[in-house]
């Protein structure tokens, strides 16, 4: 599937040493099955605070959205015949709770002689309690009409607080929290919630598509115009680095990184057929050149390959999933913005 962008609608080049076309994508659910499941049920989680992760739960799955739309149905009562529909549980259990004390010396006033008004300072001797929660959930998801665990994991989290106090008494703290405290509990679940949702939803995300910055073919490295194009990306002219890149892949059809970068900017562009067959090539000619010093040039365009393999297959189990049509193709890929914003305005209408 090809889905037309035009450079205007790109998040823009990233200006950093390795230059990289930045841009949104639709990424797949890392546990497709799960994913499948679109009509779910929150049931209880055992365990301290049981019930209130069971409503954030909830609330992680009613914000999952993709493209600006829910992916799930909360739904409670008998499913539906023959629809896919999913109950999800678990428990939560603490793994550790760490006490560190401390002591710590802070300049403090000892004497007021108003309000506002210090009369004496002094340094003053503070014993500190740092607490530290480690905690684990693991979530499951039952198919609703035959009991089958769909989906399953462990997903941890941490979370620390520190009091300090130069009262004696505060010695006594040490040791005071034989078990966790509730809220350092919940604030280390929460840190559980976002890799729980990327495993089972698609979402919308900004990824890159990087630019080789060395040429393997000497010749092409020979062309001033190389370095410019990469020194237009890392200053984040997008339009013109990709027209520099179209311009050196017509006089050097068989250079890897010129062909590497042009399929980078049909990345962007959402052209993920043209960007595949275009790492393809590289890679294919990257093998008449010793290695060596252009092992990282080599190994970026084999590892954009991989890449955009995975994306393409992402997008195509997206668009089965949610029953997406693709808009018409445009099979220029040097088409310029006003032509992609006439080619959009059609394929509204």
């Amino acid at each position: 599937m090809r889905r037309m962008i035009s450079f205007a609608a790109l998040a823009g080049i990233a200006a950093c040493a390795t230059p990289g076309v930045d841009y949104e994508a639709r990424l797949p659910a890392n546990h497709l099955a799960a994913a499948e499941y679109r009509d779910v049920e929150v049931g209880g989680f055992s365990g301290p605070v049981g019930g209130w992760y069971s409503d954030r739960f909830e609330d992680m799955l009613a914000s999952a959205l993709l493209d600006g739309r829910p992916w799930f149905r909360l739904v409670s009562g008998p499913p539906a015949d023959g629809a896919l529909s999913g109950l999800y549980a678990g428990r939560i259990s603490v793994d550790d709770v760490d006490e560190h004390s401390y002591e710590q010396t802070e300049r403090k006033c000892v004497e007021w002689d108003g309000l506002f008004d210090c009369e004496t300072r002094a340094d003053v001797i503070e014993l500190c309690v740092e607490t530290r929660v480690d905690v684990s959930v693991y979530p499951e998801l039952i198919d609703r009409a035959t009991g089958e665990i769909i989906f399953g994991g462990r997903y941890s989290g941490s979370a620390s607080d520190t009091e300090c106090s130069d009262d004696p008494h505060h010695r006594s703290w040490r040791g005071r929290f034989s078990h966790a405290p509730r809220e350092l509990i919940r604030e280390a679940l929460l840190d559980t919630l976002q890799p729980i949702r990327n495993d089972i939803a698609p979402r919308n995300a900004r990824v890159r598509a990087p630019m080789v910055a060395e040429a393997i073919d000497p010749v092409a490295r020979a062309d001033p115009r190389f370095e410019q194009a990469v020194e237009a990306a890392k200053d984040g002219d997008a339009l013109q680095a990709c027209n520099m890149w179209s311009d050196l892949a017509g006089e050097f059809p068989n250079a890897p990184a010129v062909l590497h970068n042009r399929g980078a900017c049909a990345e962007a562009r959402g052209d993920y057929a043209l960007a595949q067959k275009l790492y393809a090539t590289a890679a294919e000619l990257t093998v008449n050149y010793t290695q060596g010093d252009l092992d990282k040039s080599i190994r970026a365009i084999n590892g954009s390959l991989a890449r955009i393999s995975e994306r393409r297959f992402g997008e195509s189990w997206i668009d089965q999933a949610d029953g997406y049509i693709p808009l018409p193709v445009i099979d220029d890929e040097d088409v310029t913005l006003d032509e992609a914003a006439d080619g959009e305005m059609e394929a509204e209408s």
